[in-house]
């Protein structure tokens, strides 16, 4: 049986903060790119990895998506792994994500019903990442694009997207590592601390 999404981890940045690729950074033994697909994707999940053009991923097993407009910011890659997409939804994130609940594509999913776009609130702070978007929002995703936009969150604006409350999705998790966001080699360090080996 078909899942009901799959997963896209962009993955085309420039690092510039890192000073080098963090799809390829190695912690415990995988990299960053492997560790997403491990802990996000279930079994018979497609794995779709958005990059620009001789980017991160783009030789990896699993399947490239490249940025319709290359450097140009989340929305360029959202828009092909959208188009990529073999299933109703399309469950995205960045690849410095590391530490969500490796459940939490499903938490969203089941409260997704009548939905066309699902992300997470931190208090009062909307996270753009990760989101949950139905497929057929790729034609809005390339409009936008075209529009001038370059930011994820306004493709969710214009779906409307459902927003949920982390600690209602995720009682259980502390916000602050969940969402530590891989940018520098202090947090790269501090990823390393957090993660088992």
């Amino acid at each position: 049986m078909n899942a009901p999404w799959c997963l896209g981890v962009l993955a085309g940045g420039f690092s510039r903060r890192m000073g080098r690729d963090k799809a390829g950074i190695r912690v415990h033994g995988r990299t960053l790119l492997e560790h997403a697909a491990g802990r996000y994707a279930r079994e018979g999940v497609q794995v779709l990895v958005g990059t620009r053009p001789g980017g991160p991923g783009a030789a990896s097993p699993y399947q490239a998506c490249l940025d319709l407009l290359p450097g140009e910011g989340p929305l360029s890659s959202l828009a092909a792994l959208l188009d990529a997409a073999g299933a109703p939804w399309l469950f995205a994130l960045p690849v410095d994500l590391p530490l969500l609940p490796a459940d939490i594509a499903e938490r969203m999913l089941v409260r997704s019903e009548g939905a066309r776009a699902v992300h997470l609130q931190v208090g009062q702070d909307p996270q753009p990442f990760p989101m949950l978007l139905r497929t057929d929002a790729v034609e809005t995703a390339r409009r936008l694009l075209l529009a001038g936009e370059r930011r994820a969150m306004s493709l969710l604006e214009a779906l409307a997207a459902r927003r949920l409350a982390f600690d209602e999705v995720c009682p259980e998790e502390d916000p602050g590592t969940a969402f530590l966001n891989v940018n520098t080699p202090e947090d790269l360090e501090r990823l390393r601390l957090l993660l088992p080996s």
